[in-house]
Parts: C-alpha cells; sequence; structure tokens
C-alpha cells in the first residue's frame, strides 16, 4: 500500500475514481443519502483550493482518501466551537472513506496517522473531524487517534431517491495537535 498526497496538481488523475469512492461511500449502506456527481466534484475542488488531501493506494485502486482544509471550510460548525478555538489555527478533517473492499484492514489508521503527521507540519493547535454517532468503528478509530467529543448537530440529508429527508446526529470531535 502506498499513501499519496492529492491536491489541485493531480486531482485530475484521480478525479473519477475518487468520485466512485464518494458515492459508494455515501450512497450505500446505513448512511445513504442522495449524492449529486456533479457537486461532489466541485465540493472535491474546493477542498483542494485551501486544503489537501491523503490517498491510500493499493496498486492502482483507490482504497480510501481525506480530505483536510482549515476549519472554518466548515459551514456547519457549531457556535460554541467557533467562539472556543483559534479558526485560523484549526484544522478539520473532511469526509474519511474507505472503500468497502478494503474496509477492516487497517486503512483508516492509515490514513488517519497520515493525516496527523501532515497536520502538524502544518503547525496548526487543533483539529476537528465529525462523524455520524451511528457509525461506531469510525467513531471508535477517531477515540483511539485521540479525538474527544465536544458538540453534536443534526445534519439533514435527501434519501437517495429523493424521496424524504433523513436526519443524521453528528459527533463533532477535536483533538489538540502537539507541539
Amino acid at each position: 500500500m502506498e499513501l499519496k498526497l492529492i491536491d489541485q496538481s493531480n486531482f485530475e488523475y484521480y478525479k473519477k475514481a475518487l468520485l466512485n469512492l464518494y458515492v459508494a461511500t455515501f450512497s450505500e449502506g446505513a448512511s445513504a443519502q442522495f449524492v449529486d456527481p456533479d457537486s461532489t466534484i466541485i465540493y472535491m475542488h474546493e477542498m483542494l483550493e485551501t486544503g489537501n488531501g491523503i490517498l491510500a493506494l493499493v496498486e492502482d485502486d483507490i482504497a480510501g482518501a481525506l480530505f483536510i482544509t482549515g476549519l472554518s471550510f466548515d459551514k456547519s460548525l457549531p457556535e460554541n466551537i467557533a467562539k472556543s478555538f483559534p479558526i485560523d489555527q484549526s484544522v478539520y478533517i473532511n469526509e474519511v472513506m474507505v472503500d468497502a473492499r478494503f474496509r477492516r484492514q487497517g486503512i483508516g489508521k492509515l490514513l488517519m496517522d497520515a493525516a496527523m503527521q501532515e497536520i502538524a507540519m502544518q503547525k496548526s493547535q487543533y483539529c476537528f473531524i465529525r462523524v455520524w454517532e451511528e457509525n461506531i468503528p469510525a467513531v471508535e478509530l477517531y477515540q483511539k487517534a485521540g479525538f474527544k467529543e465536544i458538540a453534536k448537530f443534526e445534519d439533514h440529508k435527501f434519501s437517495p431517491d429523493k424521496s424524504t429527508v433523513r436526519i443524521f446526529p453528528k459527533i463533532y470531535m477535536f483533538k489538540e495537535i502537539s507541539a
């Protein structure tokens, strides 16, 4: 397995595979929701304008990916976090995704470890992540990485067929980055 940094310079090469990973991650299974491919590509571009990402590659397959942006990128940021932490010294881990074929093989941990190394080089003080509270493997992964719960909110998403709105209770977690 190879870990690779992704940014604007190499996004086009990985765009289709990243889109497929995103769609599979968020439109299938227990957390199934509507995913618009065009909006998702725009969203990925926006994340990479101010941040970067890390890919886990197994041969030529993307086994997993995550994106790192400044905390100001998060439009759902609860007010208590915005008022209590220096936004300009805080980062946000977006969209941690592991392909279903590669789950339970330590890829999420490898991505999180690589993200922590990347964030430490950026000299940020705090790192935030949010997760659906029913995604127990992800919650446990983030706890093992040293993240602690700080806030909760409800995220509203359309069902895959857009017939209903689903409510996803989310947990915000944070970690102080060691100097």
